[in-house]
């Protein structure tokens, strides 16, 4: 394809035999030597030639390669590329004149079978900057310029120019994938830790080089990471700042590119006049003249603006080659540096993650980290850490400038020579056991002025793949001073509630307990351990309770919510715990648990139970006593008006009992006076009951269950008022047929037959004491759809207000029209109609039918018609 680019004036057969035969060989050539040789054997067949070289010339105008056939420079002792320099120089002075083709000197090449070798530079198509040059040797003494019609035709001459121009670039661009391919291997992330030998291996295979050493700066030491010198590798050692060429590249941040590092003027050219090639240098080549070129490895130095930040050395990539071997170019040195920078950031981030993390930025703790070799030198052997870096956060602590901590021992820092011993074995078996790190364990510290602090240290250590071995420990020191005075008002203030009887918890959010106390142990049974492994949902008597609770405590965000629960004790005893309970966050707003207090209520939720008191919260201390004081007038009041209650129906069965002892019996007056004392005797009897079933409920106690048949307990209480209901002047009817309806197995309800009877005889007593005479009383059962089924007493007489009929079961509460029509009552009979309904499952109302009727209707809901319901659950 390269045929088209040229039209020849003259010689045009010659020239494109010239541009195919470069062509077919090129194609086959891996690098720049071999396409440098390729053009040498085409240039060297030409008619007329005996013999060509070609080199070419870096970016900088100067020879770095060079292959030739029937041409040899002169062996003057002098490296071939000081020879090829001496020929760069003439051929310029000369191309200045105007001259093109320039004899060359046979002091400087020569060609044994060639009448003379006549060479000519070659350019890029801006005339700038130089390519190279290629050397002709003729045959005839004269010059035959038709033996140079083809290369001196200005289509060859820009082919030449072209092919010398990609085959330099091409050589940089093998250069560049090379690189990248070893970065691409030995660089990813599966291959951390960083294996620094296979990098030093292949840069050495890739730039062709004699040797090459990676360094490593680490906390201002520089070290021997990898090297491919086996001399260098036996004497490795830590190298000073301006100690050599490569700490002078190290502590300057800039590269370093030398063709000969053992010339005195070139290295003060390059570098500077105090950087003369010392140590190393001596180590690899023991004063033998070598190429050199050194790139630091670079990583950024970041400030608190873009504008301040700088770049530091972070390490160096040091390669070698011998004097004789082609001089490094500027495209080398500016594809390692890009490599070294690569490396070096991934050397640094591996070294931020081993150290550096721990302390940048991290000035609110103080942070130390001591170094000790472990291989030391017999006269060392009681050599101790020292410390060789502290952040601000320990100059704060220690009170001491950074130059006052450096370099002294780390015992220094502890309380006692005892308790440095404790840390050193602890650490000592701790790297022993390849453990990365310990702690934290709590100790003291001496800080300026003579004072000790409490202090909590973690401990992490990091041993760098570097000669001589080394290891460094990080010390990340807390003052707990503020911890210690807050602990020690914690502890006063969890004693001060455990004598008030308040139990403070902290539960994570699986619901188990972080932070158990003693009052805590001792209300729920548990000890510390248990607590901490026992999920608290297992002391609600009701779990379902406790996911309640939560979803409150979430959707109060942090704000306290006050909470009454039923707990069971690790022995299975219920009690009432009374408290609050809040959301706890984290720093950055994050649920992390829940934490409260909470006291012991149940003889409080008890003594309110005893005073009939609304048990669903706990009653405050004037609450509390604004009850018992309203009980015990009650009690008083009641104890007044059943006196007087029980005294008419006794006297009245005294006189009747006594007349009846001086009249005969068969006589119809005193019949009926006989019926009114039966009666009064049972209404004393109700009266009796209910005090006994009062007793009972208020303490708690539990009724055995059976199964009760509804209708006939109706019919056997309606014979209780048979002989009370004429003087009253009303009819009572059971409408045993409704009731029998009520259940459907059995026509029985499943309760307690004393409790249910009672319940009945106060309803029908209250009917008859406040119904209009001439009127009837009724007791029937129905269906209520989902409410359940019903047992209706309903009679006609004083009316309930509407805005009352939920009071009127409250013990002691009467209404005005109640206490006009019997003033002798004290409200208790409602008040236990409510507690025996309600320990059967069910509910009471009183309502108006739409006759007017007054109607007191029990709920039994379906699930409690067959099921026992525990009194006071």
């Amino acid at each position: 394809m390269f045929r088209d680019l040229f039209k020849p004036r003259k010689k045009s057969d010659d020239v494109c035999q010239l541009v195919a035969g470069i062509i077919s060989r090129q194609e086959e050539s891996p690098d720049l030597g071999t396409r440098l040789e390729t053009l040498v054997e085409v240039l060297a067949g030409l008619p007329g030639h005996t013999g060509a070289m070609v080199i070419a010339f870096d970016s900088e105008g100067l020879p770095f390669c060079y292959r030739c056939r029937g041409i040899s420079l002169c062996e003057d002792g002098a490296s071939p590329f000081t020879t090829l320099t001496k020929l760069r120089e003439i051929q310029l002075e000369e191309s200045s004149r105007g001259t093109e083709w320039i004899e060359v000197s046979s002091t400087l090449v020569q060609a044994p079978h060639a009448a003379g070798i006549t060479a000519r530079l070659l350019r890029s198509a801006d005339r700038e900057p130089l390519l190279g040059m290629i050397l002709i040797a003729y045959r005839s003494k004269t010059i035959d310029m038709a033996d140079f019609e083809v290369l001196a035709s200005d289509e060859a001459l820009r082919f030449l120019e072209w092919t010398l121009r990609d085959a330099i670039h091409l050589d940089s661009l093998k250069l560049q994938v090379g690189l990248h391919r070893l970065a691409t291997d030995q660089l990813s992330v599966e291959q951390l830790p960083i294996e620094t030998s296979k990098i030093a291996d292949g840069l050495l295979r890739i730039l062709k080089a004699d040797a090459v050493t990676l360094l490593v700066d680490r906390l201002g030491q520089c070290f021997l990471s990898a090297t491919t010198d086996s001399v260098l590798r036996k004497a490795a050692e830590t190298f000073n700042i301006d100690q050599d060429l490569t700490t002078f590249a190290l502590g300057t941040c800039r590269p370093i590119r030398l063709r000969d590092a053992t010339d005195a003027e070139e290295v003060k050219k390059q570098a500077a006049a105090e950087a003369t090639p010392n140590s190393l240098e001596a180590l690899t080549h023991s004063g033998d003249p070598y190429r050199l070129l050194i790139v630091p490895m670079r990583a950024r130095q970041e400030a608190d603006t873009p504008e301040e930040s700088t770049e530091r050395a972070t390490g160096a990539i040091r390669i070698l080659r011998d004097i004789n071997k082609q001089p490094f170019t500027h495209e080398e040195g500016r594809s390692l540096q890009a490599f070294a920078n690569l490396l070096g950031a991934e050397l640094d981030a591996s070294w931020i993650l081993q150290i550096y993390g721990h302390i940048r930025r991290a000035n609110s703790e103080a942070i130390c980290i001591s170094c000790t070799p472990h291989q030391q030198q017999e006269e060392d052997k009681k050599r101790e850490p020292v410390l060789v870096y502290v952040n601000p956060g320990a100059q704060e602590l220690f009170g001491l400038d950074r130059g006052e901590i450096l370099g002294r021992p780390a015992r220094t820092l502890y309380s006692s020579e005892v308790e440095y011993e404790r840390i050193r074995q602890l650490l000592t078996a701790a790297i022993k056991h390849r453990d990365p790190e310990y702690g934290p364990i709590e100790s003291r510290v001496n800080t300026a002025g003579g004072h000790l602090a409490p202090v909590s240290i973690s401990f992490r250590f990091v041993e760098p793949n570097v000669k001589p071995s080394v290891h460094y420990t990080i010390s990340v020191i807390r003052d707990i001073s503020k911890q210690h005075k807050l602990a020690e008002q914690h502890h006063r203030l969890m004693d001060l509630l455990d004598k008030e009887g308040l139990a403070y918890f902290l539960a994570g959010e699986d619901g188990k307990t972080i932070a158990p106390t003693t009052t805590d142990s001792r209300l729920t049974g548990y000890s510390a351990t248990e607590l901490i492994t026992t999920p608290r949902e297992r002391f609600y008597v009701d779990p379902e309770k406790r996911r309640v609770l939560i979803q409150k405590v979430l959707g109060a965000d942090g704000d306290l919510v006050p909470t009454l629960q039923h707990l069971r004790r690790k022995d299975g005893t219920a009690f009432f715990a009374e408290g609050v309970i809040h959301l706890l966050k984290d720093g950055e707003d994050r649920r992390i648990g829940y934490e409260g207090l909470y006291e012991d209520v149940t003889e409080r939720i008890t003594l309110q139970g005893f005073l009939d008191a609304d048990t669903d919260k706990v009653m405050r201390e004037k609450e509390l006593l604004e009850s018992l004081k309203a009980n015990v007038e009650f009690h008083l009041l009641y104890t007044k008006s059943l006196g007087h209650q029980l005294r008419t129906p006794l006297g009245a069965i005294l006189h009747t009992l006594l007349n009846m002892k001086e009249r005969l019996s068969g006589d119809k007056k005193w019949e009926r006076r006989l019926k009114y004392a039966i009666g009064q005797a049972q209404t004393w009897r109700r009266l009796i009951d209910n005090l006994a079933f009062m007793d009972k409920l208020l303490r708690g106690e539990d009724f055995p269950f059976e199964p009760i048949n509804l209708a006939k307990l109706a019919i056997e209480t309606k014979v209780d008022f048979e002989y009370v209901l004429p003087e009253k002047k009303l009819r009572l009817h059971i409408d045993d047929s409704s009731i029998d309806r009520l259940v459907t197995s059995g026509n029985d309800i499943w309760g307690n037959d004393g409790l249910l009877r009672q319940a009945l005889v106060n309803l029908v007593d209250n009917a008859i004491k406040y119904s209009h005479p001439e009127t009837e009383i009724k007791v029937r059962g129905y269906e209520a759809g989902m409410q359940g089924r019903v047992l209706e007493i309903s009679n006609q007489g004083i009316r309930v207000p509407k805005e009352e009929r939920g009071d009127i079961f409250n013990r002691g509460y009467r209404t005005k029209q109640a206490q006009d029509s019997a003033p002798d009552g004290f409200g208790i009979g409602l008040w236990l109609v409510r507690k025996i309904v309600a320990a059967h499952g069910g509910t009471i109302r009183c309502a108006e039918t739409a006759d007017l009727r007054t109607a007191f209707r029990i709920y039994f809901p379906y699930e409690a018609l067959r099921r026992s319901v525990r009194l006071g659950g």
